[in-house]
């Protein structure tokens, strides 16, 4: 029409066409949003599993540290040379721990878990740090364990993310149109990593203390 000089009978022509093009985006979008969704709940559950694997294997390796260290502090070399092999159990929750790192970051479900991996992560490379070095004493236990709690803090985070609204309960934030389980995990996470800071700080100032006394 236009190319006939018809301008007024390409106007309908050209409503159509608009309506058209915006109800496709809004169908893209609205396929784009499910598909993330999907997304976003296979990856969720892909952490999840790294989480249970790691907190199986950072017990054992707990566990096994608790049983030399009482040789260890007896200077047994063959005591000490099992606590420094067991520093490849603690590099393989390290690698998994990448894993679950880069997943997170890749479809960036969650802003707080990266963050929180990284923490874990710092003391997993510690303990491996110390486990190569042959130390099994109570300071290495007591941060295994941490880490135990650490990983346990979070796979109960992602599943409270990953629940379905329980009946009569809004599955969505009125204020800002997000999960409501999704915000409530990642308050949870923030949360430990809160009482995870605060605990360090008191170590630090008791430490400060002890040396200044000294």
């Amino acid at each position: 029409k236009l190319g006939q000089s018809k301008p007024k009978e390409a106007t309908p022509e050209q409503q159509s066409a608009l309506a058209k093009l915006q109800e496709a985006s809004k169908n893209l979008s609205e396929a784009e949003l499910a598909l993330r969704k999907e997304l976003e709940a296979l990856v969720r559950q892909q952490v999840m599993e790294h989480l249970t694997a790691m907190i199986a294997q950072q017990r054992q390796v707990r566990g096994t540290t608790e049983n030399l260290a009482p040789r260890v502090a007896e200077r047994r070399e063959t005591a000490v040379q099992a606590v420094r092999r067991l520093a490849t159990s603690e590099n393989e929750i390290v690698a998994l721990c990448d894993k679950s790192l880069e997943l997170t970051e890749l479809t960036e479900f969650s802003v707080v878990l990266p963050v929180a991996l990284r923490a874990v992560r710092d003391r997993m490379l510690s303990v491996s740090e110390n486990l190569a070095k042959g130390v099994a004493n109570a300071e290495v236990i007591a941060v295994e364990q941490q880490i135990e709690d650490d990983l346990q803090a979070l796979l109960d985070a992602l599943k409270v993310a990953s629940r379905k609204p329980s009946p009569g309960q809004p599955s969505q934030c009125a204020g800002c149109k997000g999960n409501l389980n999704k915000l409530l995990a990642e308050v949870k996470m923030l949360r430990w990593m809160q009482d995870t800071l605060h605990t360090k700080t008191e170590e630090v100032d008791a430490r400060e203390v002890a040396d200044t006394e000294r």
